[in-house]
């Protein structure tokens, strides 16, 4: 019984981190249309983008943050 409970345990934990590597890819996709945002002429298309973006970006990478320090 403790054997399949580790097997299972570990299955979870690899699960979770390939689901954090999943998300720390799409973060670094968000980070690379903000710098290029902030590359684009003050345009309201824009800034508005970036305005939109920024806080998701911001809620994405804490939420990984918060699952990386539970394993």
């Amino acid at each position: 019984m403790a054997a399949q409970f580790t097997k299972l345990t570990e299955e979870v934990a690899e699960t979770v981190m390939e689901g954090c590597d999943a998300l720390l890819r799409v973060s670094a996709g968000m980070q690379t249309i903000l710098t290029l945002l902030d590359l684009e002429e003050e345009t309201a298309d824009a800034l508005g983008l970036h305005c939109l973006l920024a806080p998701l970006k911001a809620q994405l990478d804490q939420a990984i943050n918060r699952i990386q320090e539970a394993f």
